[in-house]
């Protein structure tokens, strides 16, 4: 299986919406978001994407990407824990009444998912799992590439004869030119 990148995800602004600040340092570094907390309680969402925003109420553009609905997916997460690997992802689907359609939840460093169908919107939350410190770099969103090569196994001649002419030229066959018509 074959997957295609679609996004790269960083938190380029923190937005204390999104970010848990209660007794935390944050900031923002060249290797990524930099948290810290050692009194954060476990399962206490660090981070949360969303897909859509109101522009009106909160000024500022959705961090993740549109999705296709039934159409499956990978995420990759780059991110290191203080301990290691104490943190998951909660996929959230959403429809058009904001009713909670679907959720996948992300133990590893990538996993594939598939988006619902009647998917409107959807949220990625970044939890600690008794983490003290999170250094996250980015989140990578890829798709499946339903592209399937065509392989021809016999080798093709550069020109044919009109009389030698395989049947899968047919659909083409007004629009050659034969050797004859050249020289004329």
């Amino acid at each position: 299986m074959t997957y295609k990148q679609i996004a790269v995800i960083t938190l380029d602004d923190i937005h204390t919406d999104n970010v848990y600040t209660y007794g935390s340092e944050i900031h923002m570094e060249e290797g990524g978001f930099h948290f810290k907390n050692p009194l954060m309680p476990p399962s206490r969402p660090i981070f949360k994407g969303s897909s859509r925003y109101n522009y009106q109420g909160n000024r500022r553009s959705p961090e993740l990407p549109l999705l296709t609905p039934e159409k499956p997916y990978k995420l990759e997460v780059v991110a290191r824990t203080v301990p290691t690997n104490r943190f998951y992802l909660k996929l959230a689907f959403s429809n058009r009444q904001c009713e909670v359609i679907g959720q996948n939840f992300q133990r590893s460093d990538s996993d594939s998912f598939t988006c619902p169908k009647g998917t409107f919107t959807y949220t990625i939350t970044l939890y600690g799992a008794g983490c003290e410190q999170v250094v996250f770099e980015r989140f990578v969103l890829f798709e499946e590439d339903g592209i399937c090569p065509i392989v021809i196994e016999e080798k093709v001649p550069a020109s044919y004869a009109p009389l030698e002419r395989p049947s899968f030229l047919q659909l083409v066959e007004p629009l050659l030119e034969t050797n004859e018509e050249k020289k004329g």
